[in-house]
């Protein structure tokens, strides 16, 4: 469900115009399924999956100063985006893990290589839904 978050924050800083600002959508994720089951709470920043939710900032960012860059004009473009835009969050997210749980090793089997495959699979479906979005709803260039 996580990733899920933050596949929408990162398509909703790529598609839209900077009116609300650079990391808008984050809040609006948090307010969301950020967290298995729904939960909310500060305690999950602190908890093995914190490092995630961190990451939803600067990969809100990265996805916002591509867009203004007119980066995500291209489907390659869009798709380059998402996948740069995972780094922080997996960068982050397994880096805490890794002090959490006291094992990088670990951490970057059970943090990063099962999403490898997901990600790459959402950074094509983003490539090819952002023309149409985008073709469909004109305010949103």
């Amino acid at each position: 469900r996580g990733s899920v978050s933050a596949s929408v924050v990162v398509l909703d800083e790529t598609i839209t115009r900077r009116e609300r600002g650079r990391g808008a959508s984050c809040p609006r994720a948090g307010g969301g399924d950020v967290v298995s089951g729904g939960g909310s709470g500060i305690h999950h920043f602190a908890g093995p999956t914190g490092g995630y939710l961190i990451g939803f900032l600067p990969a809100a960012f990265v996805a916002g100063l591509a867009r203004d860059k007119g980066i995500t004009r291209t489907p390659i473009g869009v798709f380059l985006t998402v996948l740069a835009s995972s780094v922080p969050i997996f960068a982050i997210g397994v880096l805490k893990l890794a002090l959490t749980i006291g094992n990088l090793s670990a951490a970057l089997q059970a943090g990063l290589y099962p999403f490898i495959p997901g990600d790459f699979i959402k950074a094509l479906l983003a490539s090819m839904l952002t023309p149409i979005v985008t073709a469909k709803a004109p305010r949103l260039k």
